[in-house]
């Protein structure tokens, strides 16, 4: 069973939207993505610890040969997972926002938290 027909089935008893991205050809587009979004993201320090300490550990290979770093390709180490997750990620967002309106995506987001948490209740008095 291809991925498509395995994502179709498995989401088909959800309610989770599945966007499927395209192969990140080149990890600086990936990484260019994660820095336009960075800032706009709200990243929970507790929760997302592990995260927190990939970015922060996540480096470029040194070429010992040309006596610089490699822009080419990320050392890949432990955070390498986190850091690729969070570039599809954001690659996935980028796509969605150019689907939907500002307000469509504000309505979804309620409607996630609402399935996973329940009816919101804070910040209201």
């Amino acid at each position: 069973m291809g991925f498509r027909a395995y994502k179709n089935r498995a989401v088909g008893r959800t309610c989770i939207n599945i966007t499927i991205v395209d192969k990140i050809k080149r990890k600086l587009h990936g990484i260019e993505k994660v820095r336009v979004t960075f800032s706009r993201m709200r990243i929970d320090k507790k929760n997302c610890a592990p995260l927190l300490k990939a970015l922060n550990h996540y480096r470029w290979t040194w070429d010992d040969n040309r006596k610089v770093w490699n822009d080419h390709e990320p050392l890949h180490d432990w955070s390498s997972n986190f850091c690729d997750g969070l570039m599809y990620a954001c690659t996935g967002l980028s796509q969605i926002g150019e689907e939907y309106t500002a307000e469509q995506l504000r309505e979804m987001q309620d409607d996630a938290i609402t399935t996973m948490m329940g009816p919101r209740s804070y910040g209201k008095k």
